[in-house]
């Protein structure tokens, strides 16, 4: 996050004056808010508040004064705490730590203030987000991004915060201070998101600084008109005083315009200013217009937009489409941040989509290996089981072949016992026969002779 100089810290804390220590009073009617830098018999000199961040001086005759109406230390000191107040956008860690020390200043030197319990609070809520940022978080647009994206965000993120100062100022009619931070924002963020935006405010900020410059320079011009005849109407003891302080209030303002063109500050404070100082803010309003208004912002806006359809695309994995959006983007403003960022995001995607492509082309060969090996060994396992089945059934078929032939074997046994049974039977039979035909007397037979065949006398 950008560091901004001290008085940026003051406007920024919004440390406004709502009641400026005492109310003088004046026979004209008039009433003037002030406190007292000095006081003679005659006069005293105040420090008013023109603005919230321009003051002035102003010498009263004690003459012209009817009434000083004194303000208590806590209601003089509250208005400009009471305006502290945290946003969308979180702070510097010294920022924080400056309000902190204010309102714990002001709940110790005034406890029984009617103030104090509103400024306890503030500064209970100042020290939770003082934590936080502590812990590396940060707040942006009213979103709070943890260590790891405030990272990856960082330029973006502290553009959008310079950029929401730069408003706050812009609105606050605090120019100067928002062509600091305008800047601090092309100086240390160029690329970021928020130029366009800034480019925009600052084309507008310069022509009011101008004339609020030049409106200061004839003021401070006409002040030394006043404070010469002054001097010059000022007699005795009263000349010596006027002399002296008009010569410590120079000497002052002298000290002052210096430590301010040593502070680094491009743009010089409208008070307090000088006529050296405030020429040489007007010369500069005059340079950087000229400068800014040269400046490519529709181009600036063309890239942001590209930028826009590359993430969109990176959310589909587009990566083609990425690449197109970034081309565009670079070509349209070379210096956006982003395209850096997300080319080196791209070439980070690519190698990781050609890695997935070889891990899942690994992946599908790994399967068409492992399914042809499945087959394979299906095949192997079907081939073994045929040869098995077939085994079986030759087993099988050899089985009831020798179980048939067994059959045979034993049909055939037994009809050759049958046989031999039967045959064995027939012969007992024929013994038996035999045997009774011998025991019975055999009949006597007549044996007549032959008689000749005459019909068929033998041959010769």
């Amino acid at each position: 996050m950008t560091k901004v100089p001290s008085y940026l810290l003051a406007a920024f804390l919004a440390l406004s004056i709502a009641a400026w220590g005492d109310t003088f009073t004046l026979k004209s009617g008039e009433k003037v808010e002030g406190s007292i830098l000095s006081e003679t018999d005659k006069v005293v000199t105040l420090q008013i508040a023109v603005t919230a961040t321009i003051k002035d001086e102003r010498v009263l005759k004690k003459t012209d004064i009817v009434s000083v109406e004194k303000i208590a230390p806590d209601e003089q000191a509250w208005p400009a705490l009471k305006a502290l107040a945290l946003g969308d956008e979180s702070l510097e860690a010294a920022d924080y730590a400056q309000a902190i020390t204010k309102l714990g200043a002001f709940v110790s030197l005034y406890p029984q203030s009617s103030h104090a319990a509103e400024a306890k609070t503030k500064l209970g809520v100042f020290d939770a987000e003082k934590k936080r940022i502590e812990a590396g978080e940060l707040k942006i647009g009213g979103k709070w991004l943890n260590s790891e994206q405030a990272e990856q965000e960082k330029v973006q993120i502290a553009g959008d915060i310079l950029l929401s100062r730069m408003k706050r100022f812009a609105v606050a009619i605090q120019y100067v201070e928002t062509m600091n931070v305008f800047d601090a924002l092309e100086k240390n963020y160029p690329g970021c998101a928020a130029m366009p935006d800034a480019i925009d405010i600052a084309r507008q900020a310069i022509p009011a600084l101008r004339l609020a410059a030049e409106q200061r320079q004839t003021q401070f011009k006409q002040n030394v008109v006043e404070n010469a005849a002054r001097l010059a109407n000022a007699r005795g003891t009263e000349r010596e005083q006027v002399e002296a302080l008009q010569k410590k209030n120079l000497a002052t303002l002298e000290a002052a315009v210096a430590a301010a063109e040593h502070s680094g500050a491009n743009w010089l404070p409208l008070s307090p200013a000088n006529d050296r100082s405030l020429t040489s803010l007007i010369n500069r309003c005059n340079s950087e217009l000229t400068r800014i208004n040269a400046l490519p912002v529709e181009k600036m806006r063309q890239s942001i937009k590209a930028i826009a359809k590359a993430r969109a695309a990176f959310e589909t994995n587009d990566l083609a489409a990425v690449e197109k959006a970034l081309t565009d983007a670079g070509g349209a403003w070379s210096a956006n941040e982003q395209v850096k960022r997300l080319q080196a995001k791209l070439v980070i995607e690519r190698q990781k989509a050609a890695e997935a492509a070889k891990a899942e082309a690994a992946e599908k060969a790994a399967i068409a290996k492992a399914n042809a090996e499945k087959l394979a060994k299906l095949k192997a396992e079907a081939v073994k089981a045929e040869a098995e089945a077939k085994k079986a059934r030759d087993e099988k078929a050899a089985r009831d072949a020798e179980t048939a032939a067994a059959e045979q074997e034993k049909c055939d046994r037994e009809n050759r016992n049958r046989i031999i049974m039967y045959s064995l039977g027939g012969i007992a039979v024929i013994i038996l026969l035999v045997v009774v035909a011998r025991k019975k007397p055999r009949p006597q037979v007549e044996i007549l002779p032959e008689k000749p065949d005459t019909e068929n006398p033998p041959a010769k």
